[in-house]
């Protein structure tokens, strides 16, 4: 079958959520079927791309022009004050006019250069758009209403997309987007997302056909042995750091109480960019956060592996969300240190039951004893942590091959 994924972050330059269409491209390639990937341009430049991925795979990508991008080593604006004044004026047409994104342009240069491969080459059996942009999924629909096919629309998580804070549905643009989620929950043969609590707003605002759950997890293909690792004294934390919604101030509470018994304390150390929020918080307490820029995954997976302690941090308003990181710790087998509270999602529905490689608490004396609790000589056990069969529940490989089966089926039922 020829499949289409609609996804503005894929490899080689992405963010997070460009590594669900990694995996579902690679799951459709070595199920046999014939992949084409449509992306957006000029994530090298742009401050999305937190990694820099590998497919691995012979995938036919198509790459189209997002004309708003700003190009390399450019200033937004030589005025301060005028690149303020503007970044509100955009903000206010945006919340204001009718129009899904900032993308339109992206996705009308996209449409027009898959209608071109579809007029030499055919149509898709089955079409998959993942969010954000959502103008992804205009090219979806238009891909699906003009050439037929089988459409899977992927939500992801909350950010922006649903979140009552950051859209207003009673302003012309919230109407407008309401009825857009209605028509595509009227086209789309399945509706997907990282979360079951997302379900619910996407029941609300989409009512879909056809839903379905497919968490974030860890690339089994990436993980690295376990067998033979040195690990390192440090505290790691991975991915994207929320200055607004995280806090490390109960950890840097519990390491002050540790540096004042004379206990050796482990390095924290942070992958992307330097938050200035980590390094002053850090630094008050006489300690140094190290930051490392951005890996690839598999790098990733290396430095948690060898980490004393891994730093998992969540929301503190609203349900939270359940992060890739979350999933890529547990497979690591190292202690984890979760920053949430007790009626977050990480705590329903992921660490529900206490074990002894995890910390879940916000009380610092907590975090004390359990940094205590694994010296470094410490031999982490498999009955420290959740069974391997639970853990590979939420393997990239697994989810990606729910979402070919139920397509697969789906095509085979139209057939």
């Amino acid at each position: 079958m020829r499949i289409l994924i609609i996804s503005y972050y894929f490899p080689p330059f992405m963010n997070v959520g460009g590594l669900r269409a990694m995996s579902w491209a690679r799951e459709f390639h070595d199920a046999g079927h014939e992949v084409t990937v449509l992306k957006g341009d000029g994530q090298e430049t742009a401050s999305c791309a937190y990694f820099t991925e590998s497919l691995d795979r012979d995938i036919k990508v198509i790459v189209a022009h997002n004309p708003m991008l700003q190009p390399a080593g450019e200033a937004k604006h030589d005025a301060p004050r005028l690149g303020a004044m503007l970044e509100g004026i955009k903000g206010l047409i945006k919340r204001n006019l009718p129009i899904l994104d900032s993308y339109g342009l992206w996705a009308r240069d996209a449409l027009s250069s898959l209608a071109a491969v579809i007029e030499n080459d055919g149509s898709f059996d089955i079409i998959v758009s993942t969010s954000f942009p959502l103008s992804a999924h205009r090219v979806a629909y238009d891909i699906k209403r003009r050439y037929g096919g089988i459409w899977s629309a992927d939500f992801r998580d909350f950010y922006g997309q649903f979140d009552s804070n950051a859209i207003n549905y009673s302003s012309v643009r919230g109407k407008y987007l309401s009825a857009f989620f209605r028509s595509l929950g009227k086209a789309a043969d399945l509706v997907t997302m990282a979360s079951e609590p997302l379900k619910e707003l996407i029941a609300f605002h989409v009512r879909p056909r056809s839903t379905l759950t497919l968490f974030n997890g860890y690339f089994a293909e990436h993980l690295p042995s376990l067998g033979q690792r040195t690990i390192q004294n440090r505290i790691l934390y991975t991915g994207s750091y929320n200055a607004h919604e995280f806090s490390v101030a109960p950890l840097v509470e519990a390491l002050a109480a540790l540096k004042a018994e004379g206990l050796a304390l482990p390095e924290p150390v942070f992958t992307g960019p330097v938050v200035p929020q980590i390094e002053e918080a850090f630094s008050a307490i006489g300690l140094t956060a190290r930051f490392i820029g951005s890996a690839s995954n598999k790098e990733v997976l290396r430095l948690q592996a060898e980490s004393a302690f891994l730093l998992l941090c969540d929301a503190m308003s609203g349900k939270g969300t359940l992060l890739t990181k979350s999933f890529e710790y547990m497979a690591a087998l190292r202690p984890i240190i979760v920053l949430t509270k007790e009626s977050s999602d990480l705590t329903k529905k992921v660490f529900t039951a206490p074990q002894n490689g995890y910390c879940v608490t916000l009380d610092p004396k907590a975090i004390a004893d359990f940094i205590k609790a694994w010296p470094l000589e410490r031999e982490a056990l498999a009955e420290d942590f959740f069974p391997s069969d639970f853990i590979a529940e939420y393997s990239r490989e697994r989810q990606a091959r729910l979402l070919r089966e139920a397509l697969e089926t789906m095509v085979k039922r139209n057939a």
